[in-house]
């Protein structure tokens, strides 16, 4: 635990607060990403969707992908609420990621937290299903259960993207609006 606080701190002070250093980083190019340890602390930069984001320090940024979860795409309804709902209760807070797998563009997968004042440890995934930001995508992991839990009330409760009838999920939205590629 005095590990995880003092890396934090560290973090705090490398970082300052100032996350206006990570937001004008543009996209990280797969040749200049590397897997980094399970374990990262850092502040979310650049969110590209509700579920995927830039991530790092004043030293090093990654492009994480929150497992278990899919947000609405651009060009479906709740895409920009979904990035909104993540930089306004995340995006300017010392989180920890665990790194769980990583993608042929060494994009990792994982799981973001949020340890608040009061030492309450708060899954960032969780907390976007919970409040309708999300689909919970029916992986299995440790925690899934909370996962599916908080899925089936959101929508019995029309929280965030449920309030809106038939909400059509983002691999449905890929599959229903993909441009073909030439030669298809």
């Amino acid at each position: 635990m005095a590990i995880i606080i003092i890396t934090t701190v560290v973090c705090y002070v490398a970082v300052g607060r100032d996350d206006k250093l990570l937001i004008k980083h543009g996209s990280i190019p797969a040749s200049l990403r590397t897997e980094s340890s399970a374990n990262l602390v850092g502040y979310i930069g650049r969110v590209w969707g509700g579920d995927n984001f830039e991530f790092g320090d004043a030293n090093e940024l990654h492009y994480f992908f929150i497992t278990g979860i899919d947000c609405p795409e651009p060009g479906q309804p709740f895409f920009r609420r979904s990035k909104q709902f993540l930089l306004e209760n995340f995006g300017h807070r010392i989180l920890e990621l665990t790194v769980d797998d990583y993608d042929d563009s060494k994009r990792e997968f994982g799981h973001a937290t949020y340890v608040n004042p009061e030492g309450r440890s708060i899954d960032v995934g969780l907390a976007l299903v919970e409040n309708g930001m999300a689909w919970y995508n029916g992986s299995q992991f440790e925690g899934a259960d909370a996962y599916r839990d908080a899925f089936e009330k959101a929508k019995t409760e029309k929280r965030g993207l449920w309030a809106q009838p038939n909400p059509l999920p983002p691999w449905e939205f890929y599959q229903r609006y993909r441009i073909p590629l030439q030669g298809e």
